[in-house]
């Protein structure tokens, strides 16, 4: 899992995070206990999620829900930015 993906979790409604990576890094399959929009700021990401594939440039984002297991993989160097929200303030 990301580190430091869960912080904003705990602090209240949302938490930001960034991630440097380079090309073939991937954060393993993991799942969140909060909901997760991921872009890739710079670069171009890959997710794989609910049996779905998903590319992602820099105009693009992807809204993964709580405890949806995943993997990210950069498909170049890149910029992964993620937004957390806290599952029990915006229920599915």
């Amino acid at each position: 899992m990301p580190r430091g993906a869960e912080q904003g979790s705990a602090a209240g409604v949302i938490g930001l995070e960034r991630f440097e990576m380079i090309r073939g890094q991937a954060f393993e399959v993991h799942a969140h206990e909060t909901h997760q929009l991921d872009w890739a700021s710079a670069g171009v990401l890959m997710v794989d999620a609910a049996d779905r594939r998903w590319v992602l440039p820099p105009q693009l984002a992807l809204w993964i829900p709580a405890e949806v297991p995943h993997v990210t993989i950069a498909l170049r160097e890149s910029v992964m930015r993620g937004i957390y929200l806290r599952a029990d303030w915006c229920p599915l």
